[in-house]
């Protein structure tokens, strides 16, 4: 095989006298040029040469390439083509698809679907009540060119009342914004979407700030409550024991045994306060009149009295309730 840096040698002058006289003035340096400049003009010119006879060769082995070459060819080109329109259809699916994800965002619709659809039910409204043309009355509401909708309006409007003509002037109005609205988002899908959602974190986040700080409150107004109203609280270390395992409670995320057991235990300890304070009470009546028959002093008893809590709910007065003094 040929090396595509070597060079065919050059045609004998003598053999071809024409070919000697054009090899001679393809060689002849340009006037005005310097030794240096001349030289590198030769070796430039050389170079062509070799450059040519490259291209030359290239060119017979591309148009003798065999035919199952040629088809292969044709089959990359082919499969290139089914790729990029492959390419097109997937890239218009997933722009469809975004669209589809956008109108199903509950922003979406409060902002334009709900709005559209209101505005559709007052026209439908107006033109029943005044026996209109209901694909003019929407023609008009819907016209471009706002000169031609105010005459339009006005027309369709004659017979309406005051309230209902200007009803009317406001559905078109707010058409033009809902109608600028959706284009907008639309546009913008991705971008639209992504800041829906964090829209929605953002208040899911505090939405869960909030809860937690009333949950904290209520723990706070009803631990106030407990301890004013159970005497076994007044003992520190019962006190911090129980206090740390309820609000270790989650009751967003507890499991039923726990919701089941909160209810029963809220609902029966009230009862079980009373009928201890009632023992207590018997016991401490007793006791006096023991001390009365040996001549000393009655025991004081268990009672305990302490400054009243406000309660703040309908849940928290029946507990105070409940629970008695």
């Amino acid at each position: 095989m040929t090396d595509f840096l070597e060079t065919k040698p050059a045609a004998d002058p003598a053999a071809d006298p024409a070919a000697a006289a054009a090899a001679a003035e393809d060689d002849k340096l340009p006037e005005g040029m310097t030794e240096k400049a001349g030289h590198r003009w030769k070796e430039l010119k050389s170079e062509v040469k070799v450059w040519k006879q490259k291209f030359e060769e290239l060119s017979k082995k591309a148009s003798s390439a065999s035919p199952e070459v040629e088809q292969k060819l044709k089959d990359a080109e082919a499969q290139l083509a089914q790729l990029e329109e492959l390419r097109q259809k997937v890239s218009t699916y997933e722009q469809e698809m975004t669209a589809v994800r956008l109108e199903a965002t509950p922003e979406y619709q409060r902002q334009v679907s709900e709005p559209l659809e209101s505005l559709r039910s007052t026209v439908q409204d107006l033109a029943d009540t005044y026996e209109l043309d209901l694909e003019a009355l929407n023609a008009a509401v819907v016209e471009d060119d706002r000169k031609t909708r105010v005459r339009k309006l006005a027309q369709l409007a004659e017979t309406m009342l005051e309230p209902d003509r200007l009803k009317l002037y406001k559905a078109a109005e707010d058409f033009d914004r809902i109608v600028d609205l959706k284009v907008s988002l639309e546009e913008n899908a991705e971008e639209a979407l992504k800041r829906f959602e964090n829209e929605r974190a953002e208040v899911a986040r505090r939405q869960s700030v909030e809860a937690i700080q009333r949950q904290k409150e209520a723990s706070d107004q009803m631990w106030a409550l407990m301890s004013r109203k159970l005497p076994l609280l007044s003992d520190e270390t019962v006190a911090k024991a129980i206090r740390a395992e309820a609000d270790t409670v989650d009751f967003e995320s507890a499991d039923p045994g726990i919701r089941a057991y909160a209810a029963y235990a809220g609902a029966a300890l009230p009862r079980v306060v009373k009928v201890l304070r009632e023992k207590e009470d018997r016991i401490a009546s007793l006791e006096k009149q023991i001390g009365a028959l040996k001549g000393s002093n009655p025991s004081a008893g268990s009672s305990t009295s302490s400054t009243p809590v406000k309660s703040t709910g309908s849940f928290l007065d029946a507990i105070e309730q409940g629970l008695g003094r």
